[in-house]
């Protein structure tokens, strides 16, 4: 009804483009993490293209960023459509494999954290959707020393729902991490967050997931 009423007031000339989380990609990372509460809709290309020929529309480009929280950009105009552009390449059993997976990561790293408990260990990465990886992981992270970020901005700052503290990384001494097991809690970035661990000497790192 949205789309609709948008498309019946623009003009013929009008480009519309939007944005949204892509399910064809979540489901390929086996990424169900990044499915709660603040998602109405979950589209893939192929849903997002027949919303779009439903209204009225024509797809004229849509791309995926997989590492920017699997983005998907769709570009459209007002225009009849003319064939469609894109299948959904997963059936329901695909899609409950790929949840299988999930879970599968997310008892494989606790039972990994778990193995850690006792040891000097952090979060690293004071990431919004933190709390969202501790439902997943079903803990409250009160284990973590804290979680660590290079932005100095969120030192001392805490999470509402989550016991832990965040602390600015450059306070550690020198070498602290060559002795600290570290989790990697900021999961969307994680390229550059294991980058920076390892070249920071961390005795062991944790990451949830099998697909960076």
């Amino acid at each position: 009804a949205v789309l609709a009423s948008l498309m019946a007031l623009a003009g013929r000339d009008t480009l519309f483009v939007f944005e949204t989380p892509s399910f064809s990609v979540l489901l390929e990372r086996a990424r169900f993490g990044q499915v709660f509460h603040e998602h109405m809709q979950y589209f893939s290309p192929a849903s997002i293209e027949r919303l779009v020929r439903s209204c009225g529309g024509e797809v004229t480009a849509l791309a995926e960023n997989y590492h920017d929280w699997g983005a998907m950009a769709v570009a459209f105009r007002k225009r009849a459509p003319g064939p469609a552009k894109f299948r959904f390449e997963y059936g329901l059993e695909d899609i409950r494999r790929r949840a299988g997976l999930f879970r599968a990561q997310m008892d494989g790293a606790a039972a990994a954290l778990g193995g850690l408990r006792g040891r000097e260990t952090y979060g690293f990465g004071a990431a919004m959707m933190l709390p969202v990886l501790a439902y997943y992981l079903r803990t409250d992270f009160s284990f973590l020393k804290a979680v660590l970020d290079d932005d100095a901005a969120k030192d001392g700052l805490y999470y509402a729902n989550l016991p832990v503290r965040i602390r600015h990384a450059a306070q550690l001494p020198p070498g602290a991490l060559r002795r600290a097991d570290v989790l990697v809690t900021a999961v969307d970035n994680a390229r550059g967050v294991i980058s920076s661990l390892i070249a920071r000497g961390a005795r062991n790192v944790v990451y949830p997931y099998h697909i960076i």
